[in-house]
């Protein structure tokens, strides 16, 4: 009996091991070199991470976050700059332009993803540029394929999207290599994809607020990047006695830049818990402060065509939600 237990406890080591990733998903990323594959971190050198400055601000986050993840895998960290030897370019379509150039030049084909929802492309570029050895090129549709597209690698050498949520432990590696060839990730069979944090108190609520003060953005930042790591791009906020955009004003700022899109509920009609409508009114909107989501107009609950100061105008929302676009 302790024998078997002890073959089966063996059994489970060795196979977490291993990174878990997606069904479907192709293993593009190994610890020992093929011919034409990419060095990201071989030896004591690792390959730098750049994005173009002008790309949305929610692909420079994701990229920061590929940069300390090859250091959680590997002990290296790498630089933001453009290397002399091998380096990683990560970027949206008409916002980076060493993508744009490498696709005038037909160095990438991104006829799959050009004009796509959320698609992305993973690809091994010898001589990009003049001095530079080898690229691994990450080009993304839009932003949110292009962030796809950074945590996907983030996946593919060891980093769960679980890492902090569930603990999931990091396993060392010495060498990381991309095998050549050509990646695509394409459009998404469903459109919005995401969760909804529901009856969260007591449990959710009680270690918020011991571990942030309240529902803030340190909290929502950590839950933003889960989803995008996870390639969700929807998320319905806490609503219990919380209302998303007044528990901090950074929460609604933070949302469109890590790419995510919040949504309601009935119960939280623009963002305002029950709670939030005793406070500012039969309402909750045309009382609140600055902070509220819709404070910008005075023509709130949304009309048939929204204006600019409510989150409906730009972002998707949840198809239980009482104002549509």
């Amino acid at each position: 009996m302790l024998e078997d237990a002890l073959v089966r406890t063996a059994a489970c080591v060795v196979l977490l091991q291993a990174p878990l990733l997606a069904l479907g998903q192709p293993r593009y990323i190994s610890t020992t070199p093929v011919p034409g594959s990419f060095p990201i971190v071989h030896g004591k050198s690792v390959a730098a991470v750049y994005v173009d400055p002008s790309d949305f601000p929610g692909v420079v986050r994701a990229a920061d976050n590929l940069r300390r993840d090859i250091g959680r895998v590997t002990g290296l960290t790498p630089q933001h700059d453009l290397g002399p030897r091998a380096i990683i370019i990560a970027g949206t379509i008409g916002r980076n332009a060493i993508i744009d150039q490498l696709i005038r030049e037909q160095k990438i084909n991104v006829t799959g993803i050009q004009g796509k929802w959320e698609s992305f492309l993973i690809q091994v570029v010898p001589h990009p540029q003049p001095g530079i050895s080898s690229a691994l090129v990450i080009a993304g549709s839009d932003k949110r394929g292009t962030i796809y597209g950074i945590y996907d690698v983030s996946e593919q050498i060891g980093v769960s999207p679980w890492y902090f949520w569930a603990d999931v432990p990091v396993v060392h590696r010495d060498a990381l290599f991309v095998k050549p060839g050509r990646y695509v990730e394409p459009e998404p069979a469903v459109k919005y994809r995401g969760i909804f944090l529901n009856d969260e108190a007591p449990a959710l609520s009680g270690w918020v607020h011991a571990t942030y003060g309240n529902y803030n953005h340190e909290f929502y930042e950590k839950v933003f990047e889960l989803l995008l790591r996870l390639k969700a791009n929807y998320l319905w906020p806490a609503m219990w006695n919380n209302a998303f955009s007044d528990d901090d004003p950074l929460n609604a700022k933070n949302g469109p830049g890590t790419g995510k899109g919040p949504g309601t509920t009935p119960g939280t009609r623009k963002f305002c818990a029950p709670s939030g409508r005793r406070a500012f009114g039969a309402t909750g909107i045309t009382k609140a402060s600055s902070r509220s989501a819709c404070a910008a107009t005075e023509t709130c609950p949304c009309p048939k065509r929204p204006t600019p100061g409510c989150w409906s105008a730009s972002l998707p929302i949840s198809a239980r939600s009482l104002h549509r676009k």
